[in-house]
C-alpha cells in the first residue's frame, strides 16, 4: 500500500512532476517500491535524460537501462534510453516513410535520409511519449510510475503529441502530392506503406492523449519562492490541460524553511497536500522505504548557513579571480542545485565593471523570482549594466515558421501557381514541421548571439542536465538540417525560383557553424557546473564533467552551492577550481542580496 502521508492514487499511470531537484525521483521510487511492496506488479520509468534512478536503487552488475529492483521482484526499474529508441524507431519507419517522401517531393534516396536522419535526433519528450503509449499495452504491470524531467521539459512531454502531429501532416502533404502524381500517370490511386505508418502515429498521439486525461500527478515541491512560484505555474498549466492533480508533495527543506501557505492560491489548497520529511538516506531499498513514515527533527544547517567558515583562509569578494569572465558563459547542472541563483549573482557582481545579458534558457526559467522584477523574453533592465531575458524559443520559432510559410505562399502567388500546385505548396511549407525537437532552442540563441553586441558578457543560464546536453548538440544536429534543407530547397529552385528563401536557410547555416566554433572555443566560451553536496548531485557532476570533456566543451569551475562547513567539498578533476558558495537562509532574492552572496564565494 501507499505510505500514509499520500492519498490513495487510483490510476494505473502516475506521473510524478515538479522542479528540479525538488525530489521527484525519490519520490517516485518511494511511490513505486510502496506499490510493489503492497502486492501490485509496478514499472518505475524515469523520462528525464539525466537520470538518478540508477544512484537510488544501486544498478545491479550488467543490467543496461532496465533491471528488476533488488526490493521486491513485484518492481521492474527502467532509465529508458530516448536516443536508442530514436534510433530505432527511425529503422522501423525508415523505409515507409522515405518513399513518401522520395515520392512526393523531387528528392532522391540520398536527400531523403539525409532529411531523416537530421529531423529525429533529440527527440527526447517524442520518444518518451511513444514508449508510455506502448506500456499502456503491456498488461504485465498494474501500475506504472512516471519519474519525469523537470518542470519544462515536462511539459514538452505532454505536447508531445503536437510535434507528432506536425511530423504527419508535413508527411502526409507529401503522401498527397506522390498519389496525386501516381495517379497522373497511372489512372488509379496509390496508397504508399508509409500512408499506414503516419495512420499509426496518429492513433498514438490520440493514445497519449487519453492516457494522460486518466492518469493521476503528483506535484513534488519544496519550500522557498523559486521553487513555488514555479510549482503554481505547473499546478495552472496541468489544470489549464484538463489534467488531474491528484495530490502534492511537500519535501522539507535541509535548512527547516517551511512553506508559505498565505501565499498559495485557493484553488491549490484544495489539491491534497502532503509534508514529507527532508533526509539525506533515501536510497537503497531500507532508505526508500523509510520516506514518508519517519520524521526526524529540523537539520542544524540552519545555523550553519549564518556564517559559513572559509576554506584556506580566502579572501571574499575575488570573484573575477576565481572566475574570470569569457564572453559566453553557461552555468550547468541537475535541476535544483541553484544554477539561476549562482548565474543572477555572478551577473551582478560582474556589472561592477561590465555590461552582462543574463539569458535563461531554461523552458521554466527562474530569473524573474530570483532577480525580484519580471523577467521576459524582450529583457528587463536591473540597473545600468544587467539586463536579463527570459528565452522564448517556441515564440520565435513560430515566427520563424510563419515567415517561411508566408515566403512560400509569396513565392506561388507571384507565379500564378496557387491553385495549379497547390500541393507542393503544401509540402514546401511543411518542411520547417520536419525540424528537429529542440531546434527553436538553438534558433533562438543564435539569433540573440547574433544582436548581443552592445554587451560584454552573456551568462546563459540552462536547463537541467539532460537537456542541456541536448542544447549543446543542437547547433550541429540542427546544421545537418538545414543542410537537408537547402538541397531541398535548391531542387526546388530550378522550378520555382526559391532564391530568397535559400539564401536565408544558407544565412542560418553559416551562423550554426560560427555557435559551433564558439562553444568549442575556451577563450570565448566556458561552462560553469553548479552542484551541492549531497550524493544523487555530486554523481551528476560527475557524469557531467566527464561529458563535457569527452565533447570537448571547456569547463571553467564548479561551485558547490549552499555549502556550509560541515559538508564535505566536491571532488573536481585537477584542475578545475572548485568554488564554494555558502547556503543562506532564506536564499537570496534580489540583486542586493545576490552580490552579498557572490561577495561570499571562496577558492576550496
Amino acid at each position: 500500500m501507499v505510505p500514509p502521508v499520500v492519498p490513495p492514487l487510483s490510476a494505473r499511470f502516475v506521473f510524478v512532476v515538479g522542479k528540479g531537484g525538488v525530489g521527484k525521483s525519490t519520490t517516485s521510487s518511494a511511490l513505486a517500491l510502496a506499490f510493489a511492496d503492497g502486492g501490485e506488479r509496478t514499472r518505475l520509468i524515469s523520462t528525464d535524460p539525466a537520470h538518478s534512478l540508477g544512484d537510488l536503487f544501486g544498478r545491479p552488475d550488467g543490467a543496461t537501462d532496465e533491471w528488476t529492483s533488488s526490493c521486491t521482484p513485484l518492481l521492474t526499474v527502467e532509465e529508458f534510453d530516448a536516443a536508442r529508441r530514436a534510433r530505432s524507431w527511425l529503422v522501423e519507419v525508415r523505409d515507409a516513410v522515405g518513399e513518401l517522401i522520395e515520392r512526393g517531393t523531387y528528392l532522391d534516396r540520398d536527400d531523403v535520409a539525409v532529411l531523416l536522419d537530421g529531423s529525429l535526433p533529440g527527440m527526447d519528450e517524442v520518444m518518451a511519449a511513444l514508449r508510455v503509449v506502448s506500456l499502456a499495452e503491456d498488461e504485465a504491470h498494474e501500475r506504472v510510475v512516471v519519474d519525469t524531467a523537470p518542470t519544462g521539459h515536462t511539459l514538452r512531454l505532454l505536447e508531445a503529441g503536437k510535434l507528432l502531429e506536425g511530423w504527419t501532416r508535413a508527411v502526409e502533404a507529401m503522401a498527397a502530392k506522390g498519389s496525386a502524381v501516381a495517379l497522373g500517370l497511372t489512372g488509379r490511386t496509390i496508397r504508399f506503406a508509409g500512408e499506414s505508418t503516419m495512420a499509426t502515429m496518429r492513433n498514438d498521439v490520440d493514445r497519449f492523449a487519453a492516457l494522460l486525461s486518466d492518469a493521476d500527478f503528483v506535484v513534488v515541491t519544496r519550500a522557498g519562492v523559486v521553487v513555488e512560484a514555479e510549482t503554481r505555474r505547473l499546478i495552472g498549466r496541468l489544470r489549464g490541460d484538463g489534467l488531474r492533480v491528484a495530490a502534492t508533495v511537500e519535501v522539507g527543506s535541509p535548512d527547516g524553511e517551511g512553506h508559505d501557505d498565505e501565499q498559495r492560491p485557493a484553488a491549490d489548497r484544495a489539491i491534497p497536500t502532503f509534508q514529507v520529511a527532508w533526509r539525506d538516506d533515501l536510497d537503497g531499498c531500507d532508505g526508500l522505504r523509510k520516506w514518508g513514515v519517519a520524521t526526524p527533527t529540523r537539520s542544524s544547517r540552519r545555523a550553519a548557513a549564518r556564517g559559513p567558515r572559509l576554506a584556506g583562509g580566502a579572501e571574499r569578494g575575488k570573484i573575477l579571480t576565481l572566475l574570470p569572465p569569457r564572453p559566453v558563459m553557461l552555468f550547468s547542472g541537475k535541476g535544483g542545485v541553484g544554477k539561476s541563483t549562482c548565474a543572477a549573482a555572478y551577473a551582478v557582481s560582474l556589472t561592477r565593471a561590465r555590461r552582462v545579458l543574463l539569458l535563461s534558457t531554461d523552458p521554466a526559467g527562474s530569473l524573474s523570482e530570483v532577480l525580484d522584477g519580471c523577467v521576459g523574453p524582450e529583457g528587463t533592465s536591473f540597473g545600468p549594466r544587467l539586463v536579463a531575458r527570459q528565452l522564448a524559443a517556441e515564440a520565435d520559432f513560430a515566427r520563424f515558421r510563419a515567415a517561411h510559410q508566408d515566403r512560400i505562399r509569396e513565392v506561388f502567388e507571384r507565379l500564378g501557381l496557387q491553385h495549379s500546385v497547390a500541393l507542393d505548396r503544401r509540402v514546401l511549407e511543411s518542411l520547417v514541421d520536419v525540424a528537429p525537437p529542440g531546434l527553436d532552442e538553438v534558433f533562438a540563441v543564435d539569433a540573440i548571439l547574433d544582436g548581443s553586441d552592445e554587451q560584454d558578457v552573456l551568462l546563459i543560464d540552462t536547463a537541467p542536465t539532460g537537456h542541456f546536453l541536448r542544447l549543446l548538440e543542437m547547433p550541429e544536429i540542427a546544421l545537418s538540417w538545414t543542410r537537408a534543407l537547402m538541397r531541398i530547397l535548391v531542387k526546388y529552385r530550378a522550378v520555382l525560383g526559391l532564391d530568397d528563401l535559400a539564401h536565408d536557410v544558407l544565412r542560418f547555416a553559416k551562423r550554426l557553424k560560427g555557435l559551433v566554433a564558439l562553444l568549442a572555443d575556451r577563450e570565448q566560451s566556458g561552462v560553469v557546473i553548479v552542484t551541492l553536496s549531497d550524493a544523487l548531485a555530486r554523481r551528476e557532476t560527475e557524469r557531467l564533467t566527464a561529458t563535457l570533456r569527452t565533447r570537448g566543451v571547456p569547463v571553467s569551475a564548479v561551485i558547490q552551492n549552499r555549502w556550509s562547513a560541515d559538508d564535505p567539498v566536491v571532488m573536481a578533476p585537477s584542475p578545475l577550481p572548485v568554488i564554494l558558495s555558502p547556503l543562506m537562509s532564506p536564499p537570496p532574492v534580489g540583486a542586493e542580496a545576490l552580490l552579498g552572496l557572490a561577495d561570499q564565494w571562496c577558492a576550496a
